[in-house]
């Protein structure tokens, strides 16, 4: 069955996903798109020059459980643990504007700091000494025992969804800041909520996307959820939050333009493959 017969049509956009149920490597659509199978490194790039963007993650099979906090919305790494932010009021209010600290091998090691001064935080990141929580609206910074640390003069974001530091610069949904919490006036265009010290990586429900330091998109990954609340790099792997999951997932990103799985196997158990549009 080719998906791309159904539902009326349409041409997708190059380096578009879809999954097909078919034994081709590569094909041709009725609407001349070509489309190749993931689990191949493509090096022919004179005969598929609008083709930048592969599969750049693949599921490790590992993960660890967050059970014990409810809907986490948000995952830092600060060398040598991650923090895990549980910003949304739930069904378990113990939990809510709190940090958790887990190793890196997933155990919760019995830490926590109350996120005091914001009242529904969505993201956390390490600028490497602290932790910085924001909320639409405000930005609070913690050190790694729990203690607030004043920002003067209080920074004006507004409608802030994501944060991350790169070393040199806060990102605020895509604004820059520099390390005093004033816009620089530089924006991307994408809200990210990751930099891996090469690129950025950003969230759109299921798919994780790659972006050069101007913003322009160089690759992605589909995970096996429905919407992604958040991303961290351990300096080993990609770590991933998905939204109605009690686990922490972990990604290999380290193989250059990769076409993920052969299979579309990730953890549901699909056996339909993956196809990227290449031309």
């Amino acid at each position: 069955m080719d998906l791309s017969t159904l539902g009326g049509g349409g041409s997708e956009p190059i380096d578009s996903f879809k999954a097909f149920n078919r034994p081709d490597e590569r094909f041709t659509d009725n609407l001349g798109q070509v489309w190749q199978k993931t689990g191949f490194i493509e090096t022919d790039f004179a005969s598929y020059p609008d083709a930048y963007s592969y599969v750049l993650g693949v599921y490790t099979g590992t993960s660890f459980s967050t059970s014990r906090m409810t809907a986490p919305s948000g995952i830092t790494w600060d060398g040598t643990h991650y923090w895990i932010l549980c910003g949304v009021f739930n069904q378990n209010p113990d939990t809510y504007r709190q940090l958790w600290r887990y190793t890196k091998e997933g155990v919760f090691d019995n830490k926590i700091i109350d996120v005091t001064g914001l009242s529904n935080p969505v993201d956390v990141t390490f600028n490497g000494e602290n932790l910085v929580v924001i909320q639409s609206n405000a930005i609070a910074m913690f050190n790694r025992e729990g203690t607030r640390i004043p920002i003067t003069p209080s920074p004006i974001i507004g409608g802030a969804n994501s944060i991350l530091w790169d070393g040199t610069h806060y990102w605020v949904s895509g604004r820059q800041f520099n390390s005093n919490f004033v816009y620089t006036g530089v924006s991307i265009g994408v809200d990210v909520d990751l930099w891996d010290g090469t690129h950025f990586w950003g969230t759109v429900n299921s798919g994780i996307y790659q972006y050069t330091a101007e913003g322009k998109p160089t690759g992605s990954f589909l995970v096996d959820f429905n919407s992604v609340r958040g991303i961290a790099w351990d300096g080993t792997h990609m770590v991933t939050i998905p939204a109605g999951h009690e686990n922490v997932f972990k990604y290999d990103i380290t193989r250059d333009r990769y076409v993920g799985s052969k299979d579309a196997r990730y953890m549901s158990g699909t056996s339909w493959s993956y196809f990227v549009r290449i031309k």
